[in-house]
């Protein structure tokens, strides 16, 4: 091969490696845009209570005329901007913002009669159930999967008398600590779920108005499938520990409990 064909040859490669790194470096991302998540619980959510025992619970809708079925909200506090394709993802922080769940049946308490079980959020304080999500996109863009973690759930357990409605145990203020078990499938577009409508930047929307270019909702495909999907804060969990953190009207319980 002469000096001059071989000089061309290396050109031609130089400028085709140089071509696909900047391809590389210059993949467009995607943000998907902060906003809400309304969840339902599913039928075979349980729990184990601290001095009640195993309870079947069923969801308890926070607001139907605003939130639809849903009994669960999660935050997504941030945008996430992510590549297609790539797997690392972008981690954002989440806040879980309304929880309201109830017994499927009645729970016999001694001396007190069938008692109906109540689950809220604890808004008590300054304390925030927060956490972090992971989300990856898809090679094709618009839906991919993503984890969910978190680091603290507060939240409330009452019990109320089925015929006196008066309370049958004093109020227990629980911190969960949740990571969910697998990666769970989500999309951009709502599909029949339940949509809350709002401006690019309203938290509390999870269908916003005013995208441009590459900005994405998110919706979790569970929602559209499963007609009572398990919410990422509700399902099989790889680690869950409950600590009583106080029974009200007492001083603080020290107990602590890994619930299964």
């Amino acid at each position: 091969m002469s000096p001059i064909a071989n000089w061309k040859r290396m050109v031609t490669v130089a400028a085709l490696t140089g071509c696909a790194l900047l391809l590389v470096a210059c993949k467009e991302k995607d943000t998907v845009v902060k906003g809400s998540d309304l969840l339902r619980t599913a039928d075979e959510t349980s729990f184990d209570f601290p001095s009640i025992g195993p309870v079947s619970l069923q969801g308890n809708p926070l607001n139907p005329a605003a939130t639809g079925l849903a009994d669960t909200i999660v935050q997504r506090q941030a945008d996430a901007v992510v590549t297609p394709g790539d797997q690392t993802g972008a981690t954002i922080p989440i806040e879980m913002v309304g929880l309201s769940l109830q017994s499927k049946k009645p729970v016999p308490f001694p001396g007190k009669g069938d008692c109906n079980i109540y689950v809220t959020l604890d808004k008590l304080g300054s304390k925030h159930s927060t956490g972090h999500m992971t989300i990856v996109e898809d090679q094709a863009g618009g839906k991919g999967t993503f984890t969910s973690k978190f680091d603290h759930v507060y939240f409330t357990v009452s019990a109320t008398d089925t015929v006196t409605h008066n309370p049958c145990m004093p109020e227990q203020a629980l911190d969960l600590d949740l990571a969910g078990a697998r990666p769970t499938e989500w999309q951009k577009d709502p599909h029949g779920a339940f949509t809350v409508q709002g401006p690019l930047g309203d938290q509390d929307a999870n269908l916003h108005s005013g995208l441009t270019g590459r900005m994405e909702d998110f919706f979790i495909k569970d929602v559209v499938e499963d007609p009572a999907p398990i919410p990422r804060t509700q399902e099989r969990v790889q680690e869950k520990h409950l600590k009583v953190i106080h029974t009200a009207g007492s001083a603080p319980a020290q107990s602590d409990k890994t619930a299964n």
